[in-house]
């Protein structure tokens, strides 16, 4: 399963949830750049060129990481990080 760019968030947000993770976050940046170009949000000129993040939070689940993987396309990355909840 593919995503195209517009319904990805929701689509990842779906799998992870149909999977029991117990939660996850979608938030942008105001402003950077990555491998491509530039990602901003403009508001005078409505650019919006930005990038979306989707962190999940749970326990370690190598198994939902190469579904993930084929939904996503060259232009997005995933990343594994330990955490300390406090």
């Amino acid at each position: 399963m593919n995503c195209k760019e517009n319904d990805c968030i929701n689509l990842l947000l779906e799998f992870l949830m149909q999977n029991n993770i117990a939660g996850a976050t979608v938030w942008t940046e105001i402003d950077g750049f990555g491998k491509r170009r530039i990602a901003s949000i403009r508001l005078e000129n409505i650019t919006i060129n930005m990038l979306l993040f989707l962190e999940a939070m749970d326990e370690p689940s190598e198994p939902l990481l190469p579904p993930i993987n084929r939904m996503i396309d060259d232009n997005e990355m995933v990343t594994l990080h330990e955490v300390d909840v406090i």
